[in-house]
């Protein structure tokens, strides 16, 4: 083991998998795993994103969504969202069946296996997400 400095993204990343597997193991209650979640997520936002901008070349409404503080507030505002308007979410993005945890899991679960499918190659990406978001209102 080396003596350097963690790179940030993993340090959150191990940080949320624990956060998740608690969830998981019952130690934790769903809802304080989100706020732990959250937690992680600012803390890692005022602590690495402002020593690593991202810097884009792209006109700015071609920008994706990678500032970590555009992430964590697409992550909230879908937290906020009631189940059935999460569900009209999933069904105009055509997320397939069996991507999305059951109607009875956390929704915070639910919310991040959407965002882990619109990432993914066969996902619609995340301005999309945000979208058709911006049209539920």
């Amino acid at each position: 083991m080396t003596g350097g400095p963690e790179d940030p993204r993993s340090v959150l990343k191990r940080r949320i998998e624990l956060t998740l597997w608690l969830i998981e193991q019952g130690v934790i209650a769903p809802e304080r795993g989100d706020e732990l979640i959250v937690k992680h997520i600012r803390e890692f936002a005022a602590e690495g994103a402002a020593a690593n901008p991202v810097v884009y070349s792209s006109p700015p409404a071609a920008r994706p969504l990678a500032s970590v503080t555009q992430r964590l507030l697409l992550f909230e505002r879908l937290n906020r969202l009631p189940y059935q308007q999460l569900n009209m979410l999933a069904f105009v993005l055509k997320v397939a069946p069996g991507i999305l945890p059951p109607q009875n899991a956390p929704h915070g679960d639910r919310v991040y296996q959407l965002l882990v499918w619109a990432e993914s190659e066969s996902g619609c990406g995340l301005q999309a997400v945000l979208e058709v978001l911006e049209q539920l209102g």
